[in-house]
This record gives structure tokens, sequence and C-alpha cells, in this order.
């Protein structure tokens, strides 16, 4: 078992005493982001479902420049926050940022910039989707009810070649990275729209992702297998090579010849590391070239009925 925290940043301590206990964990962090990134090893990876519920639609009253929408007859709840709404069934989408029940009004992420409309048509529905805390990239993501993959390749840009105005709704084949939420505390929240957009839903999706590198802070927190302590110490101490120390305390341990060994003993821990971890997972096997195959709309039957090798 890796060793902890804690007895990481110690252990770097023992080799610099004056290495103050803050830095000590940045070099240990840093490190360990460097590691995690070295390869997608099998435990960086998860797996989520996603359901994206049925389409809303109905009238409303928008005003331009103002962000607040007044239903006409609606019955909106709470579920309908951080979803869409269009207009007309055409761009631009506005998110729904708050939703007042009982006034039965909608704050959009920005201020409504078509012309004032009391009685408009809308269309509330899940276009962008949120991915977790710790999404990195996408490793797959997959329509379980007509049996592909999605392309995650593509960018918002070349969907707007396509498809300007997002008129088109149906079966989604793409899906682009597209801009961040903003929260409150000034944090973004990871958003890809999906095009074309689902309509009318609901549709099943699950997925799998390479989760972005979560930095150690409890004293307990350990490194991923197969990210060794062994590893993690020789680049923290290569880090710490590189530290002067302070005017009063000049840091004994700094030496340009130590980091270069540091470091080649770093790289070669990694490399031991990515053989045994690809024992496990056979992730840098090839066996046939599936760069012609097309993704959507072709399944199984797809493959079966052509000769694609």
């Amino acid at each position: 078992m890796a060793d902890t925290f804690e007895q990481l940043w110690k252990r770097i301590q023992l080799y610099a005493p004056d290495l103050p206990t803050p830095l000590a964990q940045e070099f240990i962090n840093n490190t360990y982001s460097t590691a995690f990134n070295w390869w997608p090893w099998s435990q960086s990876r998860k797996a989520k479902d996603l359901l994206i519920p049925p389409s809303e639609y109905g009238t409303a009253a928008f005003t331009d420049g103002s962000p607040t929408v007044t239903g006409v007859g609606t019955a909106w709840t709470a579920d309908i926050l951080y979803r869409q709404i269009i207009t007309d069934g055409i761009a631009p989408y506005y998110t729904i940022m708050a939703v007042d029940v009982g006034l039965q009004q909608l704050t959009l992420d920005r201020d409504y910039g078509k012309e004032t409309n009391l009685t408009a048509p809308f269309e509330i529905g899940q276009f962008y989707i949120e991915v977790p805390a710790d999404f990195g990239y996408w490793d797959t993501i997959r329509d379980l009810d007509n049996n592909w993959k999605l392309h995650t390749d593509f960018t918002q840009a070349q969907i707007d070649v396509w498809d300007t105005k997002r008129t088109t709704s149906g079966t989604p084949w793409v899906v682009a990275s597209a801009p961040p939420r903003v929260v409150a505390n000034g944090d973004d929240v990871i958003r890809y729209e999906f095009w074309p957009r689902v309509g009318p839903g609901p549709k099943q999706y699950t997925f799998r992702y390479v989760r972005d590198p979560m930095k150690m802070v409890n004293p307990n927190d350990r490194p991923i297998f197969p990210i060794e302590g062994d590893a993690l110490r020789k680049g923290a101490l290569a880090e710490c090579c590189l530290w002067p120390g302070t005017a009063t305390a000049p840091n004994p341990y700094a030496d340009l010849a130590r980091y270069e060994k540091l470091s080649k003993e770093f790289n070669d821990h990694m490399t031991q590391a990515w053989k045994r971890d690809n024992e496990l997972s056979q992730q840098a096997m090839k066996y046939d070239d599936w760069e012609g195959v097309p993704y959507a709309p072709i399944d199984a039957r797809y493959l079966q009925s052509h000769d694609i090798f």
C-alpha cells in the first residue's frame, strides 16, 4: 500500500529539515499531478449514467434586455434549474439560473437578446450536460438506445457551420465542449453540448471519463494504484533540489546534478508503474486499426454486414 500524504511530506523534510510543511506538501502534490497525468491509469477512470429528461413546451413572456421570463399558463418547478430554454425553436440557448415557482418566473444567465414577445413559444430541455467536478476528459459516451458511441472530438464552432440556429433536434451523435456555468463563488461547472439536441426525450446514456488529479489534502490520503510513494518521493525531492531556501537558511539539499539524478529515477518509477498498470488493463494493446470506422449512425449490424478491415 502506498504511503499516506503525511508520511510522504514528512519524508521530504528529513532531507531538507528547514523546508516548510506547506512547501513540502506542494512538492508532493505537484509530483502527484505529474504522475497522475503520465498515463490514463486504470484507476483514474470512472463511470456514470446520464438521463436527459423530456423537453417541456409552452408559452412565456420574454422582454428584450431582461433576464426575467414570466410563464403563461406554465407549471414550472425547481426541476428545470440549470436546463436551457429557447424560443421559436432556434438559438440562442439561455440557461435557467433561478426558478420562482410561486410567480412562475425564470431568471436567465444573461439578458434576453431577441425582440420582446409576451406570448413566445418556448422549449426547455437539457441541451447542455454538466459533468462531475473531477471530470478530466472523455473516455467514451454511449447511446444505449441506438447502440453506438458519440463523437467527442468536435467543437461548437463546427456545429455552428452545420446548424447555426440549432434548429435540429432528435438523436445526438456529437458532444462538444460548451461555455461553463459560473457559480456564485466563481468556480466553473464544465458543460458539453449535445447535437442535435435531444428531442423530445427522455434519453439514456452511460459514459466513462478520466478524472482530473485531485490534490491530496488529508493526512491519510493516498495516491492511486500503481503510483507508489517512492515515485512521489523521488519527484518531490527533485523539486526540493531546485528550492534555494531562504536568505538566512539556505537549502543544503539544493543541487542541480542531484535534481537530474532524481528526475531520472522518478521517470524510471513511472515507466515501471505503466508496465504494471498495462498488465492489468491492456490499454496499450492494439489489435486492429479502428481509425476509419465511423461512429453513429452505425451499430453492430453495420459492422457485421460491411467489410471495413
